[in-house]
């Protein structure tokens, strides 16, 4: 459902671009920050990433974002002495940590104009990104030794966000939004959260 949202905003917003044509085209670049955590899983993250891209025109662009994570957020459960059935178990404490890599973004970007320096954007594309995973469990007398296990899921998915864009200066945004990443995350779990960073043209 959220997938269609994006591409429903993307496809009311992009085609703007070839209903008026602007010679507002050239390079921009961006920074940004972002903290997002899984639909369905309790890891969260922050993450930092810089973006270059184009505008064709004053409705419509693409632009590649590279991020990597920042802060990465971690569960823990302590361990335990519990009564099972008239005896006496100890379970081991159990951490479960989840770090973003890095993240590649390719996206179609739509401009609205809604004021001379308000736009809404919409974007639309595909994700590449991978996460470093650790489980780590530890000793107990019941349950031994404790023991680590690592992995290092990758992929790819959808990308999209939805935001506005304000003009500081004639070269300088402040822009802000919601993002939203398909299948990411430890468990591929759906991603989601908030963005916010400064964009500058050339």
């Amino acid at each position: 459902m959220r997938t269609f949202t994006f591409l429903l905003a993307a496809a009311t917003v992009i085609p703007c671009a070839y209903a008026e044509g602007s010679d507002e085209s050239g390079w921009y670049a961006g920074l940004s920050y972002e903290r997002l955590q899984e639909t369905d899983g309790q890891n969260e993250y922050q993450a930092l990433g810089l973006t270059g891209g184009y505008d064709f025109n004053r409705y419509f662009g693409a632009e590649v974002t590279a991020a990597t994570g920042i802060d990465g957020d971690g569960t823990f459960s302590p361990g335990g002495t519990y009564d099972v059935n008239g005896n006496t178990v100890t379970l081991p404490a159990f951490r479960t940590s989840a770090d973003l890599t890095h993240r590649i973004d390719l996206m179609g970007v739509g401009h609205l104009p809604v004021t001379d320096r308000i736009r809404l954007v919409a974007k639309a594309g595909v994700s590449h990104y991978k996460y470093d995973v650790t489980q780590q469990t530890g000793s107990s007398p019941d349950f031994g030794d404790g023991i680590t296990i690592s992995s290092s899921p990758s992929g790819y998915g959808f990308a999209g966000s939805l935001g506005a864009e304000v003009s500081l200066t004639e070269s300088t945004s402040l822009t802000g939004g919601y993002n939203y990443y398909a299948e990411q995350g430890r468990m591929d779990d759906d991603v989601e959260g908030f963005q916010i960073g400064l964009k500058h043209r050339f």
